[in-house]
């Protein structure tokens, strides 16, 4: 009988980091959220999904900022092996998705590690998807029976209360369909590389701040 390859599952993984906060004061979070102004989202039902106007939300949540620095720190240095290179959060912002509200597939410009923490949440209240960044599309198609994390194009997570994802800000990724009875919260962020980082020709000195934007 044919057996698996030693290892299969080890080479192109999709790594994204999971950390539950239980103990966060997630009624308090989701009044700061609630209480945000609000810009619309181009990526989505305009009048269902939006995003806060400060692009610098961690730089009023600083225990916060911190128990999230913790987690960036251990997927960049255990799951990405780059120990040497620290980051520095660039920007992060409030989502909001109302009932019948989505957000399409996108990925996270200018930034190499993105992350979501979920204010509330539960089974069918807009999942987190992930797509397959493997170009895979071979010439016969044939229709798996069983759908599994060799043969998916895409993946779906449920949003927790209080649960943090962490993903390469590359992957394609979007808010599926919200069907809960609430209004749906989360704060979004962007990190970045700093100092001197790179090899030979493509080795690069950055200096990198938090930014205090606002959308306008």
């Amino acid at each position: 009988m044919l057996e698996p390859a030693r290892g299969l599952d080890q080479y192109f993984p999709i790594p994204i980091g999971v950390a539950r906060f239980y103990d966060l004061d997630l009624a308090e979070l989701y009044n700061v959220a609630h209480h945000a102004p609000l810009e619309t989202n181009d990526l989505s039902d305009h009048d269902r999904n939006w995003q806060s106007k400060s692009l610098s939300v961690l730089d009023d949540l600083p225990d916060l900022k911190e128990r999230i620095r913790v987690e960036v720190e251990q997927y960049k240095d255990q799951i990405l092996g780059c120990n040497s290179t620290p980051f520095a959060f660039t920007t992060s912002w409030w989502t909001r998705t109302d009932p019948g509200g989505s957000c399409e597939w996108h990925e996270h410009r200018n930034s190499w590690i993105s992350g979501v923490l979920y204010i509330n949440g539960g089974p069918k209240w807009g999942s987190f998807a992930v797509h397959s960044p493997l170009d895979y599309r071979p010439s016969i198609l044939v229709t798996p029976d069983v759908w599994n994390k060799y043969n998916t194009q895409v993946y779906e997570i449920d949003p927790e209360p209080g649960m943090l994802l962490l993903f390469q800000s590359n992957l394609r990724h979007r808010i599926y369909w919200h069907h809960g009875d609430a209004p749906r919260y989360s704060l979004a962020f962007n990190t970045y590389p700093h100092g001197l980082f790179g090899n030979r020709d493509s080795v690069v000195s950055v200096s990198v701040d938090d930014i205090g934007l606002e959308l306008t």
